[in-house]
C-alpha cells in the first residue's frame, strides 16, 4: 500500500473508519465491537468523523464507548491529522457521504468500503443517502472503485427494490460480528422452572422501534400478563399508544443498564417494530441469542436469523411463550439461537473479510515491506 503523501512519510493504518461518531444505537456499537476485534488481531484502526445527513441537527457527543475506545488507545481519532494512509477505508453508513456533506478526509486507501447499514429510504418516506453520488464521490476522492456490502438481507432487498435492481451491490453481506466471549457466562440457560417467565425487549427509543398498533403492544409485550416484561429502552412510546404503563412492565432507559447484565436478568427476548420500518440488521436481536435466550421476531427476520429464532404474529407470542414455558421447548430454542450466532456472527469472520480484501492485513505491520 502507498506509504508516502505528497512526498512524506504518511502515518499508516490498517483500517480507517469512517462514520458519524454520534450514531446512538447498532451503528456505533458495530463500529466499536470491530475497532476491538481488529485490536485483537493486532490491526491499528483510526476514526474519521463526518456528520450523517441522519444526523445533522443533533446535538449529541460522540457515543460514549467510542469516546471510551479513543481515551484507552484502542483506536485513534483522526479527524486533526495529516498524511494519512490505510489499507481499507470503511465508510460504516453511507448517509455520512450526501450532497451537503462535510469535505471527505485526505488520505490514501488501498480499497474503499461502504456498508450499507440502513434502507435508502426511512419509515416516515425521506431519502437518507443517494448510493450513485456517493459512488461518484467516493471513487472520485480515492481514485479507486467502491465496493458497497449491505448489512443484511432486509437492507439488500431495501436497496433492490428502491433502485430497481440497478445498483451494483456486492454478493455477501457486511454482517455484524460480536465478540461472544462476552456473553460465554450466561449463555448457558436453565429452562423455567415453574415461575412465571421473564420477558425482555431492547433497543434506542423512538416510534420506528415499537408496533403503531395497541392491540399489537398488548399482546407482543404481554400487558398484564402474569408473566413480567423488563425493557431496556424507555417506553415513551408505547406508553403513548396504550395510555398507561402496564403494572407488569419494568422499564429502563436507553443504555442505563449493561447488556449482559440485562440479558442475565430475562428468560425471552421477544421483538416488534413499527410495520413501516425496515431494521437495518437488528444487533440487540443478535446479542439476545448469543446470550442463548429463546427470542420470537416478526417473520420478515427470518432471511437473516433462520432457524435460530421463533417468528410469530404478536398475537401469537403468549402462546410462544406458554409453549416455551416446558423445559424441552425451552432448551432447544435457547441452543438454536446460541449455536446460530456462534456460526455465522463471531469475530473471526470479521478478519476473514478484512483478509479477503487484503491479504497483506495477516502479516504484521512491523513486518511488511515499506514502500
Amino acid at each position: 500500500m502507498p506509504l508516502k503523501n505528497g512526498g512524506i512519510l504518511a502515518v499508516t493504518y490498517d483500517v480507517v473508519i469512517l462514520t458519524d461518531l454520534r450514531f446512538p444505537g447498532g451503528s456505533s456499537a458495530s463500529t466499536l465491537e470491530e475497532v476491538r476485534i481488529q485490536r485483537s488481531a493486532g490491526l491499528r484502526t483510526g476514526l474519521y468523523h463526518v456528520s450523517s445527513s441522519v444526523m445533522k441537527d443533533s446535538k449529541r457527543p460522540f457515543h460514549r464507548g467510542i469516546m471510551e475506545s479513543i481515551l484507552t488507545e484502542e483506536c485513534d481519532l483522526l479527524n486533526f491529522e495529516s498524511n494519512i494512509a490505510t489499507n481499507v477505508l470503511l465508510v460504516r453508513h453511507p448517509s455520512v457521504v450526501h450532497p451537503q456533506a462535510e469535505t471527505l478526509p485526505n488520505l490514501e486507501a488501498e480499497h474503499v468500503v461502504v456498508v450499507v447499514n440502513h434502507p435508502p429510504v426511512n419509515s416516515a418516506g425521506r431519502i437518507d443517502y443517494l448510493l450513485p453520488f456517493a459512488r461518484k464521490k467516493l471513487a472520485n476522492k480515492y481514485n479507486c472503485k467502491p465496493r458497497f456490502f449491505p448489512i443484511g438481507p432486509l437492507v439488500r432487498s431495501a436497496v433492490q427494490e428502491c433502485y430497481d435492481d440497478t445498483f451494483d451491490l456486492e454478493p455477501t453481506d457486511w454482517s455484524n460480528v460480536f465478540v461472544l466471549e462476552r456473553f460465554e457466562s450466561i449463555c448457558n440457560r436453565a429452562p423455567p422452572d415453574g415461575r412465571p417467565l421473564r420477558i425482555g425487549r431492547h433497543s434506542r427509543p423512538g416510534p420506528e422501534k415499537w408496533p403503531n398498533e395497541a392491540a399489537d403492544i398488548r399482546s407482543a409485550y404481554l400487558v398484564d400478563n402474569e408473566n413480567s416484561v423488563v425493557i431496556l429502552g424507555g417506553s415513551e412510546c408505547p406508553e403513548s399508544i396504550l395510555g398507561f404503563r402496564p403494572r407488569n412492565w419494568t422499564v429502563y432507559p436507553f443504555g442505563s443498564l449493561d447488556v449482559v447484565e440485562f440479558l442475565n436478568s430475562i428468560d425471552i427476548f421477544v421483538y416488534f417494530h413499527h410495520p413501516n420500518w425496515v431494521e437495518a440488521f437488528g444487533r440487540v436481536i443478535a446479542e439476545a441469542m448469543a446470550a442463548g435466550l429463546p427470542t420470537v421476531l416478526p417473520h420478515h427476520f427470518k432471511p437473516l436469523f433462520q432457524d435460530g429464532a421463533i417468528y410469530a404474529s404478536p398475537r401469537d407470542v403468549p402462546n410462544v411463550v406458554s409453549d416455551l414455558t416446558q423445559p424441552d421447548n425451552y432448551l432447544r430454542a435457547s441452543q438454536r439461537a446460541r449455536d446460530f450466532i456462534r456460526q455465522n456472527f463471531a469475530s473471526e469472520i470479521h478478519i476473514q473479510r478484512l483478509l479477503k480484501l487484503d491479504p497483506s492485513l495477516a502479516v504484521p505491520r512491523q513486518s511488511r515491506a515499506v514502500a
